[in-house]
């Protein structure tokens, strides 16, 4: 039994996941996520046994604590699952994947939750998929003769890849109180861990993943088979021109394609010290005005991102694709207490940028704030009349 002394914040138990995945421990990940996922059904079952028996029939009661109504699929199993309480196996009743429905509610909540995630574009697929890849910039249309073969514009403009998925673990540990709330409630504690360990692992491989047993990140190198991380190249201020020059200019592949909606992404710590003060001003009526820039670009916090580096590009470049990877299964490796059980769940992932220009890597360790004051932003700036 956890010494209730020793219980960590829900904050501190994130950060000891992101440790473990930078670190590559597996016995501290493990820990970590079963700790997360401990501490998740604990506040669940707190908050359903605080529910009067009249809420817990009241569908919009029950929708604004993150329990939703269960598609068809979806209820027959959680109830296989449930059914298995009666014999002690659990999730070990239900033989067949869980519903692809689970997944992609998990990606509506990481959408809503990490700005980072809200970008990318996420496909569900299998343990095995072959990708149609851009490759350079498509030609999406060509002027010939009628008789041109459609081919040449294939050649030119797409690649097919077969990657194999990677395999990202989650663990759940499951009481008996937990099943017995119902299937509802089951599937709320299984987004919601599943949701905490995704969002970790996947914004890890996205930013900087090294392509051996993951994703290869934003900030490495596509076509070089070690995927090395990137040049940086120095920036010290975030001037009209320099965001012209050094990041809009690069993206446009020497005038090939309009940039809209890139994205920056930079660590915490680096946005508050840096960027912040760079891209808030001082309007005329004395408010502070925050997240102004010359480009059409968003800055994005990640704790993914090492510090003193930003990296630039647009998220529609890097794909990412995420299934289950067989059912959930229990897992002997870790027990907590006599009337919970561990079990273990694996999904099946890969992404990767579509190019090695596809993001580009800065350094930003020399960036100096510079606070904005007049009565403009910095992309109004007053012209002189001739």
């Amino acid at each position: 039994m956890k010494n209730p002394d020793n219980v960590k914040s829900k904050e501190e138990l994130k950060s000891a996941i992101q440790t473990a995945l930078v670190a590559g421990d597996d016995n501290a990940l493990a820990d970590a996520m079963l700790d997360l996922g401990t501490q998740i059904q604990a506040n669940i079952l707190t908050e359903a046994h605080s529910m009067t028996a009249e809420a817990l029939n009241d569908r919009t009661a029950l929708a604004a604590r993150g329990v939703v109504p269960l598609t068809t699929a979806e209820t027959k199993y959680y109830s296989a699952v449930i059914s298995g309480n009666m014999d002690g196996n659990a999730f070990d009743g239900a033989e067949t994947l869980p519903p692809p429905t689970i997944i992609n509610r998990v990606f509506e909540y990481l959408r809503e939750n990490r700005e980072l995630l809200r970008h990318i574009n996420f496909q569900t697929a299998t343990a095995s998929t072959e990708w149609i890849l851009r490759k350079g910039d498509v030609q999406l249309a060509f002027w010939g003769s009628l008789s041109s073969k459609i081919k040449e514009l294939n050649d030119k403009g797409f690649t097919k890849e077969r990657m194999n998925m990677y395999k990202l673990s989650c663990y759940l540990p499951v009481s008996k109180s937990m099943l017995e709330l119902g299937p509802e409630w089951l599937d709320r504690y299984v987004r919601e861990v599943l949701a905490e360990a995704m969002a970790y692992g996947l914004e890890e491989a996205i930013v900087g993943g090294d392509g051996k047993t993951m994703p290869i990140g934003m900030i490495r190198k596509v076509t070089d088979g070690n995927h090395p991380k990137k040049t940086a190249t120095k920036i010290t201020d975030l001037e009209p021109v320099t965001l012209g020059t050094e990041i809009m200019s690069p993206l446009t592949r020497e005038g090939k394609r309009a940039v809209q909606g890139a994205i920056l992404v930079v660590n915490p710590i680096d946005y508050w010290e840096k960027i912040f003060g760079a891209t808030t001003y001082l309007n005329a009526l004395g408010q502070y005005v925050p997240n102004v820039l010359p480009i059409p670009a968003t800055f994005i916090q990640s704790t993914s991102m090492p510090k003193g580096y930003m990296c630039a590009g647009m998220a529609r470049d890097y794909f990412m694709g995420v299934g289950f990877q067989g059912g959930i299964g229990f897992s002997d490796e870790h027990r907590y207490i006599e009337d919970e059980r561990v079990y273990l769940t694996k999904l099946a992932a890969n992404g990767r940028p579509l190019n090695d220009d596809s993001f580009l890597l800065f350094d930003i360790s020399s960036l100096e704030p510079t606070l904005r004051r007049g009565n403009s932003p910095p992309n109004q700036e007053s012209q002189e009349t001739a």
